[in-house]
C-alpha cells in the first residue's frame, strides 16, 4: 500500500507534527507498507527525519503539484494546522482514503 503523509515542522513551529507522523510512519513500515512523507519545513527537521523516506517540500504553497499525485496513493495522512479547506476537500475528493489528524 502506498501511503503519503503530509505534515509540517520547523525551528519556528517545532517538530510535534513530525514526531506524531513518524510514529505512524514506523507503524506502517512494520506492517510492510511504504510510506512517504512530504514535510513543509526547514533544515532543522532533517535530523528528526534521518532514515525516513521523505522530502522537504512546501506542499501548502505548491499544492497543485501535490494534488496531481494524490490518486497514486492508497492513503493520504494529513497532520497540519496550516492546511486550508481546499487541501482537505481535494484529498477527500481525489485520494482513495484520507486520514486527517
Amino acid at each position: 500500500m502506498k501511503i503519503l503523509i503530509l505534515t509540517e515542522g520547523s525551528s519556528h513551529i517545532g517538530h510535534g507534527h513530525i514526531t506524531r507522523c513518524l510514529s505512524l510512519y514506523e507503524a506502517f513500515s512494520v506492517y510492510g507498507q511504504k510510506p512517504f512523507m512530504l514535510v513543509a519545513g526547514d533544515g532543522s527537521v532533517e535530523g528528526v527525519l534521518r532514515g525516513v523516506n521523505h522530502r522537504i517540500f512546501d506542499w501548502h504553497g505548491r499544492w497543485k503539484e501535490v494534488r496531481d499525485i494524490l490518486k497514486d496513493y492508497h492513503l493520504v495522512v494529513v497532520d497540519s494546522y496550516i492546511a486550508g479547506r481546499e487541501i482537505y476537500e481535494d484529498i477527500s475528493g481525489s485520494a482513495r482514503l484520507g486520514l486527517f489528524i
